[in-house]
C-alpha cells in the first residue's frame, strides 16, 4: 500500500511524507529501498551466472572496490534518479497504474 501511495504522487518533493495506514513513507527512503534491491539482484544475477561456468573466478582487487565505492557514495542523488526514470517509464507505457 505504501509503495501505491508514493506512486500516486510521482511530482512529491523527495522529503515530503504520505500516511498510508497510519505508517509514514517518504519517497527518498522507498528509492533507496528499492535501489538497494534492485542492483542486490542484479549482483546475485552476475555471481549464479559466474559460478554456473564451473570456473575459477576472478576477483577484483581491493582498491577498485574502494574507489567505486567511493563514487558510489559521491553521488547520493542516484537511487532517487533511478526511481524517478522508472516512474517516467511506467507514467508513459502504463499511464493507468495508479488508478
Amino acid at each position: 500500500k505504501g509503495v501505491r501511495v508514493v506512486a500516486l504522487d510521482p511530482g512529491a518533493g523527495v522529503d515530503q511524507q504520505r500516511e498510508a495506514g497510519g505508517v509514514a513513507f517518504r519517497k527518498t527512503v522507498l528509492a533507496e529501498a528499492f535501489d538497494l534491491l534492485y542492483y542486490l539482484e542484479k549482483a546475485s544475477e552476475v555471481q549464479v551466472l559466474a559460478l554456473s561456468t564451473g570456473r575459477p573466478l576472478s576477483i577484483i582487487p581491493d582498491e577498485v572496490a574502494a574507489h567505486a565505492a567511493r563514487q558510489w557514495r559521491e553521488y547520493p542523488d542516484a537511487a532517487r534518479l533511478h526511481m524517478d526514470a522508472l516512474m517516467a517509464i511506467l507514467d508513459e507505457e502504463s499511464p493507468d497504474y495508479a488508478k
